[in-house]
């Protein structure tokens, strides 16, 4: 398990991910996401899922792509 403190350190100490890149609030907003039971700390069951969902989004392609409702008019 990990905290939002060891997240936030990872991210901006060994990747190298400034706050121009990555705004705090969107590091917390991340964080929000990730820690889907709210227990203030990170399982990698919970890491999993966000992975895998984030790979059926990919698959399913872009909602509005070319010739999409929003690119029509």
């Amino acid at each position: 398990m990990i905290t939002f403190d060891e997240l936030r350190d990872m991210l901006r100490g060994k990747l190298k991910i400034t706050a121009a890149a990555l705004a705090e609030n969107a590091l917390k907003a991340l964080w929000c996401t990730l820690d889907a039971d709210d227990s203030n700390e990170l399982e990698i069951s919970e890491f999993k899922h966000f992975i895998k969902r984030g790979e059926i989004e990919k698959k399913a392609g872009p909602r509005f792509g070319v010739g999409g409702a929003r690119n029509q008019g």
